[in-house]
């Protein structure tokens, strides 16, 4: 049920400084009860856009899974539905895998979208904190989680370790983990920025 977001996370990644012939979305509606749907068929004729509609509600992780299936590209990066990128982030992230042909995923720099709120405000210095630890921690291999918010993966190797999986509504950090247990790099990219929507109450942040 995102159907306040999706149009904005979709533009934002489609206005990106990223080579448009190279450039998919996958748009994916989960089982949503609200106006998701026709938010999302709003790009129905677009080339660069794909929809998938699931009329069950699967989850985050099996719900990437079956659009896992039909990416053709050599990297993909998830987004959540409330989450816009800055226009050189894809090529930002992009490149590191120019750099450094061992690695599996880059997680970017995530930071609070405006934030006006107490709870807003107090998660915005959170994530700021977050970022410069996965700055630091990138330097030694040792990257925690690559957030659902934003990861950029090399598709051979999602696919190869097995993709998503339920991980307790955390499937970012297991597959981060799993990554790492298998010997793969995973890295951070203090460039990509991207920024998404934080709960406006307390109540709401708690629950998050």
């Amino acid at each position: 049920n995102e159907e306040s977001g999706v149009q904005k996370t979709v533009a934002s990644a489609l206005s990106s400084n990223y080579p448009p012939q190279k450039l998919k979305v996958i748009l994916i509606d989960d089982g949503s009860t609200d106006n998701t749907w026709k938010k999302m068929k709003f790009y129905r004729k677009n080339s660069q856009v794909l929809l998938i509609k699931q009329n069950e509600n699967k989850g985050k992780a099996l719900s990437l899974n079956n659009a896992l299936k039909m990416v053709t590209t050599e990297l993909v990066a998830t987004f959540d539905a409330n989450t816009s990128i800055e226009k050189d982030g894809l090529l930002h992230a992009a490149n590191m895998f120019l750099k450094n042909k061992n690695l599996s995923a880059i997680s970017g720099t995530v930071l609070i979208d405006s934030p006006k709120s107490l709870a807003q405000k107090a998660q915005s210095i959170e994530y700021q904190t977050f970022s410069f630890t996965k700055k630091m921690l990138g330097l030694i291999g040792g990257v925690l989680v690559a957030p659902g918010a934003f990861t950029l993966y090399k598709t051979a190797i999602l696919k190869e370790v097995g993709g998503f999986r339920r991980a307790h509504k955390l499937e970012d950090m297991e597959l981060t983990f799993r990554l790492h247990s298998l010997g793969y790099i995973v890295d951070h990219n203090h460039t990509t920025i991207v920024r998404t929507t934080g709960p406006k109450t307390l109540k709401a942040l708690f629950k998050q």
